[in-house]
């Protein structure tokens, strides 16, 4: 059974954190001008398929929200070659 613990947004890291199963899921981000971008998400590898990264997804989404601000689009990958 799966046991979600803690969400919190960890400023001086710059990271939203996840508390799952004796592991932390976490997303990244900046700050920017009008907003909130998010840079990467981690899971640990025996926490993947699961979900986690969803249920962080919704409660960043909840935060940025319930702050007033917005979440900003990254830019795109440059392609390959």
């Amino acid at each position: 059974m799966t046991e979600q613990g803690a969400f919190t947004d960890n400023t001086e890291a710059k990271r939203y954190e996840l508390a799952v199963d004796g592991g932390i899921i976490v997303a990244t981000y900046n700050l920017v001008d009008g907003g909130v971008m998010i840079t990467e998400t981690i899971t640990p590898v025996p926490l993947e398929g699961k979900g986690h990264a969803s249920a962080l997804a919704r409660h960043v989404l909840a935060d940025i929200e319930a702050r007033g601000s917005r979440s900003c689009p990254s830019a795109p990958s440059s392609p390959a070659g």
